[in-house]
């Protein structure tokens, strides 16, 4: 690849990690509002937008799609906790079975290196903890036997 290919996808990579950093913003500040008019009702209004910035993220091509997945994962568990219904609803397996589709595509396709991994375990162990209590203790299994083979 020409040294002006490689700076043209580096430029488009950037403005796509932009996009998701610019998306991103706009959820959490509407999730902020969830008990004013304009906030989110539910969670699955709040998934609906935050699927797509998870989806945007699993496009990315460097390693910033790990560190921003991180974040989001985080962040998703803190949110799960704050919506009252999902201690109630069946749906909830769905949204940890599509994080760790998301998890699985980043971890297959982008070269993790050990500190990640580290990291990546920490986060997906807390998300297992956390749909423990919701009555789904296989959370993540998949997706934290790929790093750790257990």
């Amino acid at each position: 690849m020409e040294t002006e290919d490689i700076l043209k996808e580096e430029r488009h990579e950037t403005t796509r990690i932009e996009k998701i950093e610019h998306d991103y913003a706009q959820i959490q500040r509407k999730f902020h509002k969830r008990n004013e008019p304009g906030g989110y009702d539910t969670i699955q209004e709040y998934w609906e937008d935050f699927t797509h910035v998870v989806q945007l993220t699993l496009h990315l091509k460097t390693s910033s799609s790990i560190q921003i997945l991180l974040n989001l994962t985080g962040d998703f568990h803190d949110v799960f906790d704050e919506f009252n219904e999902t201690k109630k609803s069946l749906d909830c397996r769905e949204y940890f079975e599509a994080m760790e589709f998301a998890w699985k595509s980043i971890i297959q396709t982008h070269k993790v290196d050990q500190t990640d991994k580290v990291r990546i375990l920490n986060v997906l162990r807390d998300g297992q903890d956390r749909a423990a209590v919701l009555s789904l203790p296989s959370a993540y299994s998949h997706a934290i036997q790929m790093l750790s083979g257990e």
